[in-house]
């Protein structure tokens, strides 16, 4: 990462800020049921499967998305989805979106690192407890 960040700098001169930052990461898990919305909906939230009439019709997919505000004591604001991968309805889509919006000081270095394991902790610790997975189904 310090590669890519030095290349950066070199590139665009100095001094930079930098005015927001955010990170996205994605993973698919796989189930072991047939359909993730269904794991989510049946198993996850305890639901049942008439619960879902009211909508008229059949569910291809779907799933949950939670957006955490930044508050003191946190840096970033934080999203969170789950839900079934509609073109795999085998595999549990996960998503985490963190966002910063603090300026950074003008010429402040970049340390993507750090920001990347933050979210990649998340991402493979608090999102996989709250969604009850295993990861050693992600890809």
């Amino acid at each position: 990462m310090d590669l890519v960040v030095g290349a950066f700098e070199e590139s665009w001169g100095s001094p930079q800020q930098i005015v927001s930052k955010d990170v996205t990461l994605r993973y698919l898990y796989s189930i072991s049921g047939s359909h993730a919305f269904q794991y989510l909906w049946e198993e996850r939230l305890g639901q049942s499967d008439s619960d879902l009439a009211g909508l008229g019709g059949a569910v291809l997919g779907g799933g949950l998305r939670f957006v955490m505000p930044r508050t003191p004591g946190t840096r970033c604001q934080s999203e969170l989805k789950i839900e079934s991968f509609l073109r795999d309805s085998e595999k549990l889509f996960i998503e985490t979106v963190f966002t910063w919006t603090e300026r950074d000081s003008p010429g402040a270095r970049m340390y993507a690192g750090d920001v990347l394991k933050e979210v990649r902790d998340y991402a493979l610790g608090s999102a996989i407890d709250f969604a009850d997975m295993d990861p050693g189904g992600g890809t």
